[in-house]
């Protein structure tokens, strides 16, 4: 937290969305291709806008400096506006965009959505993402930190159907609850390894 402190602006990046993969006993598809969606980052968007959800990762983002922020003199985080792609959120990319800095990126790293083996018509939902403190000038990973939240319950698990309504709020609420939940556990991680 030293490093932070020191720093006048901490610029934060995040990396944009990834959108679903739903893994089905014949296979995986990506879950906007499934919707008649494009694929890619333009399908992630899409999804997040036909069912009126908001991106995971910026939930895990604000709720991570939100909590990082009620420590005295960690409040010096200025948000990047824009997501970076993928070329422009490696660490030796990160210059060219924030120059001489410590940068706080997040970046999504998958979003599945998977039968029960017992069940092969109902789903589950996996939620992983990343945290990273760079320093720029070197592309050096100074801080690091993973979250894994899986939504697994047998009661409410819903169809492949069920998760396509965008009636049902399934999908919506698995999209909302792992936002903080991943955050949780970063910034259980970040105070750990910097105390």
């Amino acid at each position: 937290m030293t490093v932070i402190k020191s720093q006048p602006v901490v610029p934060v990046s995040t990396r944009g969305p990834v959108g679903p993969i739903i893994t089905t006993p014949t296979g995986a598809v990506t879950f906007e291709f499934s919707f008649g969606l494009a694929g890619g980052a333009e399908g992630a968007y899409g999804m997040l806008e036909k069912y009126k959800v908001r991106n995971p990762i910026l939930t895990v983002r604000d709720e991570f400096l939100k909590g990082l922020k009620a420590d005295p003199g960690l409040s010096n985080f200025k948000v990047h506006a824009t997501y970076l792609d993928r070329k422009q959120a490696k660490r030796k990319n990160l210059k060219n965009t924030f120059k001489e800095a410590y940068v706080l990126q997040f970046d999504p790293e998958m979003w599945q959505m998977i039968y029960f083996l017992g069940n092969w018509k109902k789903y589950w939902s996996q939620y992983m993402a990343s945290a990273q403190l760079i320093r720029t000038s070197d592309g050096e990973k100074i801080w690091s930190g993973n979250c894994v939240v899986k939504k697994k319950d047998k009661k409410t698990a819903p169809t492949l159907d069920e998760l396509k309504s965008n009636t049902n709020s399934v999908f919506s609420n698995w999209a909302n609850e792992s936002g903080p939940e991943c955050a949780a556990q970063l910034l259980k991680k970040f105070r750990k390894d910097n105390t």
